[in-house]
């Protein structure tokens, strides 16, 4: 299965290189570089934007928190025909194996970066995502629509560098997927359809214990035996809190058994002074 969607992010990705190719020939590298993401971690998002939700109702940016939970950002537009729709999945994908309540214990929100989306593509492209979570609070992950101005705005507080395609009218645009502190901070961005949910899960716990939110022990203890490392764009193991543990285990092992061998000894000891008194 994970190498499957391997050939289809894969895919994917050569679809997309194919695309800029055709659209410049010896200007590639330019085109190319209009495409990306600038990570500005820690940086608060404009949550005084207004936004339109699938079911036409204005909300503010702000009304997807509440202090307490992490919140996904997911950026896409609803008719692209291969990346969007795969990174979406992939992403509901992972949170149907997480083990959270979507609404009780996170949030999610989508936001169109085509102003031409409406607000009932927007509909059904939720309904699609959303029957592969089973399980969700009911009116969690809104998908929203929005005015140029305000897609501007947004993209540009998150660092999502994107651009549309005239000849093949389509947008090219990064696969990242972005985890928010409950209040509305960048925690991590996580890149391409997200085939590793432990990626989802620590990034969920860093966002609401390690950068403002509501930190529990359980959070801490598993935060301190992984890091993110930004070579690899993943989360990875500790090797040194590894070894440690591992040291002491080993000095506890120790411990216990000398104390083993000395609580036998005099046990020992003392029935051979009971028979020789005997």
């Amino acid at each position: 299965m994970k190498r499957a969607r391997s050939v289809a992010y894969a895919g994917c990705c050569l679809a997309l290189c194919s695309a800029l190719a055709r659209r410049g020939g010896a200007e590639p590298g330019p085109a190319a570089s209009s495409v990306g993401v600038d990570e500005h971690v820690g940086a608060a998002l404009p949550t005084g934007l207004v936004l339109r939700d699938q079911d036409d109702r204005l909300r503010p940016l702000e009304s997807a928190f509440d202090g307490r939970r992490p919140v996904i950002l997911q950026l896409a537009y609803y008719h692209c025909p291969m990346l969007c729709d795969l990174t979406l999945r992939e992403l509901a994908g992972r949170l149907r194996e997480l083990g959270w309540t979507l609404g009780a214990d996170y949030r999610a929100l989508t936001v169109s970066i085509d102003p031409h989306d409406t607000h009932l593509t927007a509909g059904a492209k939720r309904e699609s995502v959303l029957e592969l979570v089973p399980g969700h609070a009911a009116g969690v992950w809104p998908f929203f629509v929005t005015t140029p101005g305000t897609i501007s705005a947004l993209t540009s507080a998150v660092g999502y560098r994107y651009r549309y395609d005239e000849r093949n009218h389509e947008f090219a645009h990064p696969a990242v997927t972005i985890v928010l502190t409950p209040a509305g901070k960048i925690a991590r961005y996580l890149y391409g359809p997200i085939t590793d949910v432990r990626d989802v899960r620590l990034a969920l716990r860093e966002a609401r214990a390690g950068r403002g939110g509501a930190s529990t022990l359980v959070d801490r203890v598993i935060l301190s035996c992984f890091h993110y490392d930004p070579s690899s764009r993943r989360y990875a193991l500790l090797i040194g809190v590894v070894m440690r543990g591992g040291a002491a285990l080993i000095a506890l092992a120790l411990v216990g058994a000398i104390v083993a061998f000395v609580r036998r000894g005099r046990a020992a000891a003392t029935r051979r002074r009971a028979e020789a008194a005997s």
